[in-house]
């Protein structure tokens, strides 16, 4: 293209565009809050195993001292006899959800407002 020639565009309907581009914020937003939500989720995730690691860390030290008292012939694996353990409960606390998301919520109400203030 040269500098002489000049690229002209328009817009037929300006309010149907106006209302494109809120829709697409809107999606844009609700895409934010769930990766927000899926990161909350990875971070429960990665306590969680956290915990089941040192549960299991502590079973393995029990069976260690447990197989220690054991007489020398009853440790040989055939002749192991397994019990129930009473399981510990795994506590899983609750932490208060922090408000981080209000501001985008303000924001996702406002192009809401926007969007149904432009009607056809």
């Amino acid at each position: 293209m040269n500098k002489g020639e000049a690229l002209y565009s328009f817009v037929n309907n300006p309010s149907s565009k106006r209302r494109d581009l809120l829709n697409v914020a809107i999606e844009n937003i609700e895409l934010v809050k769930r990766v927000d939500s899926i990161k909350e989720l990875r971070e429960r995730k990665m306590i969680t195993i956290d915990a089941l690691k040192k549960e299991i860390e502590v079973t393995k030290k029990a069976i260690r001292y447990f197989e220690g008292l054991m007489p020398f012939v009853v440790k040989d694996r055939e002749e192991k006899i397994h019990e129930m353990v009473e399981k510990k409960k795994v506590v899983h606390e609750q932490h208060a959800k922090v408000e981080k998301l209000s501001e985008i919520d303000l924001e996702l109400e406002d192009i809401k407002d926007k969007l149904n203030s432009l009607s056809f």
